[in-house]
């Protein structure tokens, strides 16, 4: 046995309280569900996803202690996330152009949600410090088998995550019929632009300028 059941009760509502935090993956999960439909919605929430396996393999193998530890290797982490989430937010308010024009549901379009959500995923470094912050507090030595522990607990994680962002998604593409107004539709690309540019001077002063 890994895991006690208290413990698993108690991570997964730490969890919860995480994942049910606006950042920048709700931003684009909301846009993209809003703005070009379930398909869309749906390829952003498989990409933030496929960031969490990611982050969860790179616990496992120390990649991510490595990364934090070292001042460098974590700067570049949050400049590359944050020049992302610039360009993310340029792109769509380059968006709002287009007022109106509902994002196609094309094969490059569900490439590029799904590339999109997963990237900011990984190169967002809070995630990388939830993981070291989070998952060692309920790893149990006594137990041995570090990694296995880990692993179950990055799938519980990446469980809640999706049982949180699907709904989000299908809620925000149910508020799609009364969006398609082309103003209001140009307000929400410039909307989501600013939040995604906010959250990218955050990104940079917090993990950059501060530390």
């Amino acid at each position: 046995m890994l895991f006690e059941i208290s413990t698993l009760l108690a991570f997964s509502l730490v969890a919860f309280m995480l994942v049910i935090t606006p950042g920048p993956d709700t931003m684009l999960i909301l846009h993209r569900s809003t703005a070009g439909g379930i398909s869309l919605g749906m390829a952003t929430v498989a990409g933030v996803q496929v960031g969490l396996v990611c982050h969860t393999l790179l616990a496992i193998f120390g990649l991510s202690a490595l990364i934090a530890s070292s001042p460098l290797m974590f700067k570049g982490v949050a400049l590359a996330g944050s020049l992302y989430l610039i360009w993310l937010a340029i792109q769509n308010m380059r968006g709002s152009k287009k007022a109106g024009v509902l994002i196609k549901d094309s094969d490059k379009s569900l490439l590029n949600a799904f590339r999109d959500s997963m990237l900011c995923n990984i190169l967002n470094p809070k995630v990388i410090l939830i993981y070291l912050a989070l998952m060692p507090n309920f790893v149990i030595l006594e137990f041995g088998n570090v990694k296995s522990q880990l692993l179950i607990l990055g799938a519980l994680l990446i469980l809640i995550n999706t049982v949180w962002q699907v709904p989000l998604c299908l809620a925000a593409f149910s508020a799609n019929k009364y969006l398609k107004n082309p103003t209001v539709q140009k307000y929400i690309d410039w909307s989501a632009g600013c939040i995604l540019m906010m959250f990218a001077v955050a990104m940079f002063y917090e993990n950059i300028i501060q530390r």
